[in-house]
């Protein structure tokens, strides 16, 4: 379980860090806005971090993988949810 942790947390970092890339003006390779940029940057840096921390000072896997899920699961049930209610014309 510790590799799921290592991965997603790597998944987690490489995406917060190019969105805090694109919002600061380093990048450019965004569509989004920034203020999106920020938020999606802060939101999966901030998993990464946490989930790394329950993990090296807890030694509790299962909940840093499932923070490291969390705004990915969040993410899809969000964008499911538009799909379906949004209106398309």
């Amino acid at each position: 379980m510790r590799y799921f942790v290592y991965l997603f947390s790597a998944i987690n970092l490489y995406a917060g860090t190019r969105f805090l890339l694109n919002a600061v003006g380093i990048l450019q390779t965004s569509k989004y806005s920034n203020g999106s940029n920020i938020f999606f940057g802060i939101v999966l840096f901030a998993a990464a971090v946490v989930a790394f921390v329950f993990l090296f000072t807890g030694k509790q896997a299962s909940a840093a993988l499932w923070i490291d899920i969390a705004p990915w699961a969040l993410t899809l049930v969000l964008l499911v949810g538009n799909m379906m209610l949004g209106d398309y014309k």
